[in-house]
């Protein structure tokens, strides 16, 4: 008898390829990319690259190339520009996202948000859809955009706090298609002096609305919720998470772990269960030690927004005068989560942030900590194939250009291409044995978009 894990896998790849079906039939049988630079870890020197079938056919030199070119229905000449995976970003909010653009409808806010995505270079987004920012009926319309047009796939999630094992398989049956259950909150937002935190904000009296009892921000769910809705999520087979952003309300999430693994069989078997789970945290701004130790015995991966968290904890800004100096060194510890073996996804929180990966992955390469500084392969890494990973979707291939895995990728144009790595005195150049990137190097100017591919079919194309 399968085991729970084989089902939840058998279930995501199905998921998957549902995403794809519809795109694949109507996929250009092949394009030939040639004359450029291919991202491919396989072939760090690739100059050439072949998608036939909704997938990678063949990465090579040009030489070769040139005798493909007859047979190919489609040949994109790169002159230089780079192949590379596409973006997924990992906390995407739809509607919020095309009513920021202007649509006037819910339909038209999802074209135009996914088309914005597309036009940046993304070819999945991560959906939180939750009952105070769209009705579920909107989530089901918006998959529909997805998978019936020329868009990038939607992952989607539900931010419904479950509070049974039969709520959480009502919401599976509502909306078959979920990718999990994530978007509940533990606490209130950092950006509004509310999240829970384990110190009192320095500057409480200073924030309208807040009075002295709210001083330490807003938990608003308690371990054994937290427990419950894990517990619940991993039943139904699919995977659980909440947002999570202060430190106290990181140990309430640890706590509710703990609750979980009681419920799921022990704290053996209950580890062992929720790790299958493959649950998630959004944010996480705060994790310490601790934190890291107990994300990695449940199997705990995170999803953060490095450009929104760059942006809210300058010097000047609301997180700095609440927190202070000395706690907003604690802020996004990217390098040591990632250096403990955490598993992690770069997203934007649009329209929170602007829906540009690259900025993403500057915020990323430049941490105002460098002990917490990323290199930008790494933080590349993290805006694709850890995309997919965070979702269950690994076994695909997805985020690698590779043959044989799903065609998703973008065409890029910078003015220099290398390997930044913030921790060395000297830009990497282009090493030999590494697939390159734009230039991150500080002051570069930001690369362009030429073209996006999902699984063989174009959704973003200044080529044509």
């Amino acid at each position: 008898m399968a085991s729970n894990g084989h089902v939840r896998r058998l279930c995501r790849s199905i998921t998957f390829l549902r995403g794809q079906f519809w795109l694949i039939l109507r996929a250009v049988s092949s394009i030939l990319y040639r004359g450029g630079r291919i991202h491919a870890a396989s072939d760090p020197g690739a100059q050439a690259l072949l998608v036939d079938g909704g997938a990678v056919a063949w990465i090579g030199t040009n030489d070769t190339a040139d005798g493909l070119a007859a047979r190919a229905d489609r040949v994109i000449e790169l002159d230089g520009a780079l192949v590379a995976p596409g973006f997924v970003d990992a906390h995407f909010h739809a509607l919020a996202t095309g009513q920021a653009l202007g649509a006037p409808d819910r339909l038209s806010a999802y074209r135009a948000a996914l088309g914005q995505a597309a036009a940046q270079g993304i070819v999945a987004v991560h959906e939180f859809s939750n009952p105070a920012t769209d009705t579920r009926e909107g989530l089901s319309e918006l998959m529909g955009v997805s998978v019936y047009e020329h868009f990038p796939q939607v992952l989607a999630y539900r931010g419904e706090l479950l509070t049974s094992t039969a709520a959480g398989l009502e919401l599976k049956e509502a909306l078959p298609f979920l990718a999990g259950f994530s978007g509940a909150r533990v606490d209130g937002s950092m950006s509004e002096g509310a999240a829970a935190m384990r110190q009192p904000y320095l500057n409480v009296a200073q924030v309208p609305g807040l009075t002295y009892d709210d001083q330490y921000g807003r938990l608003e769910l308690t371990a054994e919720q937290i427990a419950t809705h894990l517990a619940a999520s991993q039943t139904a087979g699919l995977p659980g998470g909440l947002h999570v952003e202060g430190d106290r309300a990181m140990d309430e999430f640890l706590a509710g772990l703990s609750l979980a693994a009681d419920m799921l069989g022990g704290a053996e078997l209950g580890a062992k269960n929720l790790r299958s789970g493959q649950h998630r945290i959004e944010h996480a701004l705060f994790v310490d030690a601790v934190a890291m130790a107990t994300l990695l015995l449940y199997g705990v991966s995170l999803s953060i927004q490095p450009a929104s968290t760059a942006a809210s904890s300058n010097s000047g800004g609301a997180w700095a005068k609440g927190l202070g100096v000395a706690r907003m060194a604690n802020v996004g510890p990217i390098a040591d989560v990632t250096g403990a073996g955490v598993r992690i996804a770069l997203g934007s929180g649009s329209p929170g942030a602007p829906l540009d990966p690259w900025l993403a992955i500057r915020a990323a390469v430049e941490h105002p900590d460098e002990s917490q500084r990323l290199s930008s392969l790494a933080s590349f890494r993290a805006h694709t194939v850890g995309g997919w990973q965070i979702a269950g979707f690994a076994d695909e291939g997805a985020g690698e250009l590779a043959v044989g895995n799903p065609a998703h990728l973008a065409v890029w144009r910078a003015e220099n291409y290398g390997v930044y790595d913030p921790t060395r005195p000297l830009w990497a150049g282009e090493p030999e044995d590494l697939p390159l990137l734009p230039d991150m190097t500080p002051g570069s100017a930001p690369p362009e978009c030429l073209h996006t591919l999902r699984a063989g079919v174009p959704i973003h194309d200044t080529f044509s």
